[in-house]
């Protein structure tokens, strides 16, 4: 524990010299982990004994072609290694880069919230959501509250009462050209 905490002294001793905080949770460290988060920010505050830090102004956070940015965000450390956060902006943003194809998804709220056992980020208060191939827009939703499950990409959206409605767009999608014609006999 003395260890730790010294280890955790020099680092931020040395991230204050180097300029913004940056921290960085090695996957050896997190159990299930598939690489390390890292997560840079003008401040921070960490708890051991609740293992939770809070980092703000000009918060960055990235992990597996998921990158967040806002101006606070808390971030709670679970026994089994996995993590939620809790972001901050106006708007607070983020960018996730799916596993499979060439597109990206692009959200934007008020405050997010990310769940990194079950890869679901919840974006509240004025949230929207993008998805994009290249620079071409997909679709796009809008709502009081989004919920974007990153592992399986599916989203629902849901409006408070007397809000406004849910609204999508969606555009064509480019079919792809068939492969070439079987030779008649």
């Amino acid at each position: 524990m003395t260890i730790r905490l010294f280890t955790i002294a020099l680092l931020m001793l040395a991230a204050a010299a180097a300029g913004p905080l940056t921290a960085v949770w090695a996957a050896e460290q997190r159990p299930g982990a598939k690489s390390a988060t890292r997560i840079q920010s003008e401040q921070l505050q960490h708890d051991d004994q609740r293992q939770v830090t809070v980092f703000s102004g000009n918060v960055s956070l990235v992990r597996d072609g998921l990158t967040l940015h806002g101006y606070r965000l808390e971030l709670s450390q679970r026994a089994d290694g996995s993590s939620t956060a809790i972001l901050l902006g106006r708007p607070a943003r983020f960018t996730q880069l799916p596993r499979a194809g060439s597109g990206e998804v692009v959200g934007r709220s008020n405050r997010m919230e990310f769940d990194s056992r079950t890869e679901v980020i919840v974006l509240q208060d004025n949230a929207q959501l993008r998805r994009t191939e290249g620079e071409r827009l997909l679709d796009e939703v809008v709502g009081d509250r989004i919920t974007y499950n990153s592992a399986a990409q599916t989203y629902a959206v849901q409006t408070e009462p007397g809000q406004g409605r849910a609204q999508m767009t969606l555009l064509p999608r480019v079919s792809k050209p068939a492969g070439p014609a079987a030779p008649e006999q």
